[in-house]
């Protein structure tokens, strides 16, 4: 039970969102480039579906960048927690 209270709490406290960019990831990657705090490349869910994770500030950002540059975005569904994303190796790691 400690497990799931202490992973409850880690998770309460992460700001975060995952956001899925149609696009190759090559040129997600050049878009990437140019922005000075990224979100991660989190999934690679086919030849022209990536999925970005990181902070809710991150993704709202490069969802209006990506769309700027003629990829379509679409925010994931989630719980609002980033996974597989350095901002939730920070949360797990204290």
């Amino acid at each position: 039970m400690d497990f799931l209270v202490r992973r409850s709490v880690i998770f309460n406290d992460v700001d975060g969102q995952m956001l899925n960019a149609f696009s190759d990831v090559s040129s997600i990657r050049k878009v990437l480039l140019g922005v000075s705090d990224p979100p991660d490349i989190a999934i690679l869910a086919g030849p022209r579906h990536c999925v970005l994770s990181g902070t809710s500030a991150q993704v709202e950002a490069v969802a209006k960048i990506l769309t700027g540059s003629g990829i379509k975005t679409k925010l994931a569904q989630l719980s609002g927690i980033p996974f597989h994303s350095a901002v939730l190796d920070k949360a797990l790691s204290t």
